[in-house]
């Protein structure tokens, strides 16, 4: 069985700055379900502006570690919404149309460092769609995002969930 380490944040392992990299890659672009509307439409556009990762200023990574770690808090947090989250990717980790191993969070950030919108593939439930959205949309990052940084960032989560013997 699988039990959620104590410290709640080791499930959520390696983060990947990819700034508008999906797009490019000619990659599916998948919404929550919690989104849609006209300016989902521009984020798919021919010729979006693309910067490879190593090439990208320092600013932006150290930005992305932040809002890498602000998401991991809000994950880790001890309340309803985000404990009946962890509990749906331990009870379906390694099921058929349980959650991925491997997650893309594409996130929005407005001037004042609160997240805009937020898109990920499907969790092929509703509940835990819901849930992860109404995480990441709930704060504030803590500053704001570098000048000229290129959006959406896409950040890649492994979801690793750890096993614990009671």
């Amino acid at each position: 069985m699988l039990y959620i380490d104590h410290c709640f944040r080791a499930f959520v392992v390696g983060l990947f700055l990819l700034v508008a990299a999906l797009p490019a890659l000619g990659a599916p672009s998948h919404v929550s379900p919690a989104e849609s509307g006209p300016a989902l439409a521009q984020t798919g556009a021919p010729g979006l502006e693309y910067r490879d990762p190593s090439q990208a200023p320092p600013a932006w990574g150290q930005f992305a570690k932040l809002v890498k770690y602000r998401f991991e808090t809000w994950i880790s947090a001890n309340e309803a919404v985000a404990n009946r989250f962890r509990a749906y990717l331990t009870d379906h980790a390694g099921k058929e149309n349980g959650p991925p191993q491997t997650l893309i969070v594409r996130a929005w950030l407005n001037p004042d460092g609160t997240v805009e919108r937020v898109s990920f593939p499907t969790l092929n439930d509703a509940q835990a769609d819901k849930d992860l959205h109404t995480i990441l949309m709930r704060g504030n990052i803590g500053e704001a995002p570098p000048p000229e940084m290129l959006q959406p960032l896409n950040l890649r989560f492994t979801l690793n969930i750890k096993s614990k013997k009671k």
